[in-house]
C-alpha cells in the first residue's frame, strides 16, 4: 500500500544513518513513498494510515514496585548515615539506660 514498510522506517528512526535514507531515495523518496507532502503535510486518510502503520504512541513506562524503590533508597548516601545514626543512638540508649527506656528513647 505504501512504498515503505514499518521495519524500514523503525530501522531508519533507530540508526538514523543517511545511508539508510539514501536506500529509500532521500527525503524526496521517502516523502513519495509514504504519500505525504513537506509543504501541505497528510492528505485525509488518517484512519488508512492509522490501520497500516500503528498509532505514534510509545508504551506507558513500566511501573517500579514498591521493594524496588525502597531498594533503590537504600542506596542513597543520606539514607546510610541515618540508618547508622539510629543504631547507634538506640545502642547507646539501651546501654547507659536500659532495656525498657534506652531503646525507646535513645540518648
Amino acid at each position: 500500500e505504501f512504498g515503505v514498510s514499518i521495519a524500514e522506517l523503525a530501522l531508519l528512526g533507530g540508526t538514523r544513518d543517511v545511508k539508510d535514507l539514501r536506500k529509500l531515495g532521500g527525503v524526496k523518496g521517502l516523502e513519495a513513498a509514504l504519500q505525504t507532502s513537506r509543504e501541505t503535510g497528510l492528505r485525509d486518510d488518517y484512519e488508512r494510515r492509522r490501520t497500516v502503520f500503528g498509532t505514534n504512541t510509545l508504551p506507558p513506562p513500566r511501573q517500579k514496585s514498591f521493594f524496588k524503590l525502597m531498594w533503590e533508597a537504600m542506596h542513597d548516601m543520606t539514607i546510610i548515615i541515618l540508618s547508622y545514626a539510629s543504631i547507634v543512638s538506640i545502642s547507646l540508649g539501651i546501654a547507659f539506660e536500659s532495656t525498657e527506656n534506652g531503646w525507646f528513647d535513645g540518648t
